[in-house]
């Protein structure tokens, strides 16, 4: 899940780089509070933000869970024709207790 959570926080790290830059060209103070409709708003899209961040992590892990299992029934496959058998992955012998 490493280089995932990693483009997801430069991806995040870029937003708020933008973020803090039209503040500085803007020469807005940062301590100007926006009004009270617009800071709801802000508050919802940085909700649905992490929401979605925490998904596509899960998600991912979830891939990666139904990859492991996928090539541990194809090592099982090998293993049952005969085929010679490789050092098996934590997920292999999962998948050869779980048969």
């Amino acid at each position: 899940m490493e280089p995932l959570y990693r483009l997801l926080t430069d991806d995040l790290n870029g937003l708020l780089d933008r973020i803090t830059a039209a503040w500085r060209e803007s020469g807005a103070p940062a301590a100007l509070a926006p009004d009270q409709g617009l800071r709801m708003l802000m508050d919802e899209a940085e909700e649905r933000l992490s929401g979605l961040r925490l998904r596509v992590l899960q998600d991912y892990e979830e891939w990666r869970c139904a990859m492991d299992a996928c090539e541990g029934l194809w090592a099982l496959s090998r293993l049952r024709a005969g085929g010679e058998a490789e050092p098996m992955e934590p997920a292999e012998i999962d998948v050869l207790e779980a048969a």
